[in-house]
């Protein structure tokens, strides 16, 4: 679990770093921002999806012995990974898609957003609590989606296309 904190340490490190080598040289683009935006959803699949894979591969396809919590631990840890994901990929794009419609705009508001998810993953990583944070990451992550379909909503003007 450690050294799996520390990939996803350096990964984020690494996604801050060439975006600050790309401004500081002047070398920033917006193909070079769609590109490490989508670097970024590829790297948060198999960061999120790497622990789900492990329980599988050990055969834990049904249940979640890994978490005792009532009810909570009835669903096995692939789906919390399925729903980490989509509410991931869900807050990125209604940001994404918020500032398409509106360019002034920007909704990366909420509490959940990828660097605070990867903050989250490498400590209970290191902490060897990650199912525990996958499952509330998965809860508060479609919480910030919503809330950033909500604020896009209120903020955009209501006319016509």
């Amino acid at each position: 679990m450690i050294a799996y904190a520390l990939l996803v340490f350096f990964t984020g490190v690494m996604d801050g770093v060439d975006g600050a080598i790309a401004r500081t040289m002047g070398r920033k683009t917006r193909w070079g921002a769609v590109l490490d935006s989508t670097m970024d959803r590829y790297s948060d699949a198999v960061i999120f999806f790497t622990p789900a894979a492990r329980e599988l591969l050990r055969g834990d396809v049904v249940s979640s012995s890994w978490l005792g919590l009532p009810v909570v631990g009835f669903i096995p840890l692939w789906a919390w990974v399925m729903a980490l994901v989509i509410g991931s990929y869900i807050t990125s794009y209604v940001r994404a898609r918020t500032t398409l419609a509106d360019p002034s705009l920007d909704v990366d508001i909420g509490m959940f957003g990828r660097s605070e998810r990867l903050f989250i993953i490498v400590v209970a990583s290191a902490c060897n609590v990650l199912p525990f944070a996958i499952v509330n990451l998965a809860i508060l992550t479609n919480i910030t989606a919503i809330y950033r379909v909500s604020e896009a909503r209120r903020r955009l003007p209501a006319g016509k296309e």
